[in-house]
């Protein structure tokens, strides 16, 4: 098979070439996204800056390859051979490999950002999100706090694996062997776990939903499981750290729950009862908090961009270094807050008469005269500091 061919069948919309003889074949440049190259011959091939992600090349020759500048985003290179393969600058980002993958000599495919497929594999935080690893055998691994965000897991063996704080969130665990599997306060909105094996499997304090699908005779609420939902009663519950983006928790109870540097990108907590609960370090970006009660809790180091808050009880709320920008609060209740350290821009509204600098907050915008303030830890992410002066400004970990 040529290089006329092959682009000419992709293009058509032909995936699978698995087997075929590309040996020596010139595709640089070339778009092959998710090809199946499964034990394909590409020996001496000329792949430079040929964009291969989530390319499955499980056993594939890649001998004397060049893949200079080739992009490998989460391909498969299981079984694979790159013996001698050309690999300057070639993006191997969360590139899967297992122990028979060849890479030529002094290689290290770890610092390149791959990941090793195999028993008791260390794949703490790895991002493995919509990968397919079905009946993979990570016997062990470690994949603690782990992306596997509809992540295809089917009849994989991940006997005695700690999936503890994994995004499991639309993953397909049908069949998949969990037996002494750790996957306390692991997120499985969404999965889909028929056919599972639990035995001695702990599951104390996940989160799932009304769409997650567990094996006949689970019950998740025995085991300390959280069910995400409108109107649900989790009253000081430790949701601590958890990705809850997007999903509806209108009217729920949520008083005295730690929910502290959690992820709620767009979610819903329109009326849910959020008082004295710990929303330090949360990421609210574009959240609906419309006519929520938020009376004493602690808020500090919030991000609540472009978020919805209009009815809100703010009373007695900890809003120190707090992020308003483009919020609009006009409509809050603010008595008794501690705003010190809290920075908002222009497009920030306040109620009338109520002046935030006065509460110790900081605006954000052209011209200022931020001299000597302290700004430690503050997301700056878009804020128009043109002209201002920021003399002495304390920036130490700062999001610019």
């Amino acid at each position: 098979m040529n290089t006329e061919e092959i682009q000419s069948q992709y293009s058509l919309g032909e995936r699978d070439f698995s087997g075929a003889d590309l040996s020596q074949v010139n595709l640089s440049q070339v778009n092959l996204e998710r090809v199946i190259l499964w034990r394909a011959d590409l020996s001496q091939a000329i792949l430079t800056g040929t964009n291969l992600s989530s390319a499955d090349l499980w056993g594939a020759n890649l001998r004397e390859a060049n893949l200079s500048q080739a992009v490998l985003c989460g391909a498969n290179l299981g079984e694979a051979d790159l013996s001698d393969a050309i690999l300057h600058l070639t993006n191997l980002h969360t590139t899967l490999y297992n122990f028979s993958t060849k890479f030529p000599p002094n290689f290290d495919p770890t610092k390149a950002g791959a990941y090793l497929i195999a028993p008791e594999a260390l794949l703490t935080e790895a991002n493995l999100s919509g990968v397919d690893l079905s009946q993979t055998n990570l016997k062990g691994a470690n994949l603690t706090r782990a992306d596997l965000w509809k992540t295809n897991l089917k009849g994989a063996d991940l006997k005695q694996a700690n999936l503890t704080r994994a995004c499991l969130i639309g993953a397909d665990l049908q069949d998949v062997d969990l037996t002494g599997a750790n996957l306390n306060r692991s997120n499985l909105m969404g999965a889909n776990l028929k056919g599972a094996k639990l035995l001695n499997a702990t599951l104390s304090a996940i989160l799932y939903d009304e769409t997650t699908q567990f094996p006949e005779d689970f019950d998740p609420v025995k085991t300390g499981g959280h069910l995400i939902a409108p109107g649900v009663s989790l009253p000081r519950a430790n949701l601590s750290q958890s990705n809850l983006s997007g999903v509806d928790l209108s009217e729920a109870d949520l008083s005295q729950v730690d929910l502290s540097q959690g992820h709620f990108f767009g979610i819903s907590l329109l009326r849910a009862n959020l008082r004295k609960a710990n929303l330090r370090g949360v990421q609210f970006w574009e959240a609906d908090l419309r006519e929520a009660d938020l009376q004493e809790a602690d808020l500090r180091g919030a991000d609540l961009w472009l978020s919805l808050v209009s009815g809100a009880d703010f009373r007695g709320a900890d809003l120190r270094r707090v992020h308003l920008f483009g919020v609009d609060l006009s409509a809050t209740n603010l008595e008794g807050v501690n705003l010190k350290g809290a920075i908002y821009n222009q497009e920030t509204k306040f109620p009338e008469d109520f002046d935030p600098t006065a509460h110790g907050a900081y605006l954000i915008a052209p011209d200022m005269s931020l001299c000597g303030l302290n700004l430690q830890g503050a997301d700056l992410r878009g804020a128009d500091l043109s002209r201002a002066d920021l003399r002495k400004v304390s920036l130490f970990g700062a999001d610019l």
